[in-house]
Parts: C-alpha cells; sequence; structure tokens
C-alpha cells in the first residue's frame, strides 16, 4: 500500500485512501451546514472530519456561496436567527466565478443557492451537520434531519471575512492536501519520487494523456486519474486544464 500512496501517507491513513473527489450540481439551495474537525468526528462518529476545497467549474449569474458570518453572534443569537428565519442576513454571501477555489475548513458555515457545478475535493467523511434549510425543515413535506444539537459547538462563530478564503491564484494547501491548477499547453513532465505520497488529476477543462513510459491513460472533463507514489517520471500532454491534487 505505501507503494500506491507514499509511506508518510501510509503511516498516517493505514489503508484508507484519504482523499475523496465530488461534483456538486446546485440547482435548489443547498441547506446551510457545517463539519466538525477530526477530533470531534472521531470522538462522536468514528470518522475523520471534513476539510475541503471548492472547485468552481461553472456558476450562473444568479447563482450565490453563503460563506461563514458577516458578524460575530454567540451561540444563542445564531440558534435564534435560525429559528426565526433571519440567519441570511447574518451570512457572507459571494457571487461565484468559473475558476474560483474555495477553502472551506471545519466550522465554517457554508451553502449555495443557484445553478453552480462544483468540483469538492475532501477528506473522506460523510459527517455533515445541518443547520438551517431555508425554511423547508418546518414544512414536513420537505423536512430533513437537522442537527444543530451537534453542531452548536462546532461553528465558526467569528466575523469571517470571505476572501480570505478565496484562491484566486488556483492554489490551495489545507494540512492534508495541496491543490494546484494548471494549464496544460506544453508537455508537462513530473515525477512522483519528488512528493512522498499520491497525486490526483481532475480535469476541468479539455482532456490530457499521461504517459508512463508504458502505458498511456486519457482523461477528460470531470475525469480522475490517480498517480501511485512509486511510479517515478510521467508526461501530461494535451490542451485542457487540470487540478494537481497532492495528497500530504
Amino acid at each position: 500500500m505505501g507503494e500506491l500512496v507514499g509511506d508518510s501517507v501510509y503511516e498516517r491513513y493505514g489503508n484508507e485512501l484519504p482523499l475523496l473527489i465530488k461534483i456538486l450540481d446546485i440547482d435548489g439551495p443547498l441547506s446551510l451546514q457545517i463539519h466538525p474537525d477530526d477530533n470531534t468526528a472521531m470522538e462522536r462518529h468514528n470518522s475523520y472530519g471534513k476539510t475541503e476545497c471548492w472547485y468552481i467549474m461553472e456558476a450562473e449569474p444568479s447563482a450565490r456561496i453563503y460563506l461563514g458570518l458577516n458578524r460575530t453572534l454567540t451561540a444563542q443569537e445564531f440558534y435564534d436567527m435560525c429559528k426565526n428565519n433571519t440567519i441570511e442576513r447574518a451570512l457572507n454571501v459571494i457571487t461565484p466565478k468559473k475558476g474560483d477555489l474555495i477553502h472551506i475548513a471545519p466550522g465554517t458555515l457554508h451553502a449555495a443557492k443557484g445553478g453552480i457545478l462544483v468540483a469538492e475535493i475532501q477528506q473522506v467523511s460523510d459527517v455533515t451537520y445541518r443547520v438551517y434549510d431555508w425554511g423547508r425543515e418546518h414544512d414536513p413535506s420537505t423536512a430533513r434531519e437537522m442537527h444543530m444539537d451537534l453542531a452548536i459547538d462546532c461553528i465558526d462563530y467569528n466575523l469571517l471575512v470571505p476572501e480570505s478564503l478565496l484562491r484566486l491564484e488556483g492554489f490551495c494547501e489545507t494540512p492534508y492536501f495541496k491543490i494546484q491548477e494548471q494549464e496544460i499547453i506544453e508537455p508537462l513532465v513530473k515525477n512522483s519520487h519528488f512528493h512522498d505520497g499520491f497525486t490526483l488529476y481532475f480535469v476541468t477543462e479539455g482532456s490530457v494523456e499521461v504517459f508512463t513510459g508504458k502505458t498511456m491513460e486519457k482523461i477528460g472533463r470531470g475525469e480522475v486519474l490517480m498517480i501511485p507514489a512509486s511510479l517515478g517520471e510521467y508526461r501530461i500532454i494535451g490542451k485542457g486544464k487540470v487540478l494537481e491534487i497532492s495528497c500530504i
């Protein structure tokens, strides 16, 4: 397993692959939610927490992302505003653009509305705490399970400047993975031995071919290729854009 994921990654995670990529096609409102950190998730759910990054693949002009609080609140104030359907006024609102990369740390309130296609790069975890569902939670025909009791002591109630989470240069580093957006025009030569871990390539535009010397793999938009830690030198050719995701 160490040859696949790298010795340091194997020591940290064992036989589990620690990263997951999802494609989120958001049309209707996404519930306001948070994810716990590793310590809380392990204690409560025997799971890792969830640090994630959103890469915006497409966004309609009407799309909106809600990210953190625009003022500092107490837990009671936050609870009351959710119950009174007034929490939206306390949330930062950003208009996403194609190519935006957003770092969402554990405890950060987030939601979305409108037409958005998102590539979500995250720790492997299904632990999500919903705290507000745009009034749908009060209608028996649309109500879903809510988790305010679990979330209340995990939320970051401090004022957040949303620009601090935007990675406009196409680079994002978290304690668990690094993301670098790259445009492939000329052949790109890489070597997996320069990084003690595996690498994922996710195509956001066009298509590319990855040559290892013995094999060739072609990947198109929305597809992922894993480069084993032990592979050595490889080449990427084609015309397109990729996210290079390195597990730490």
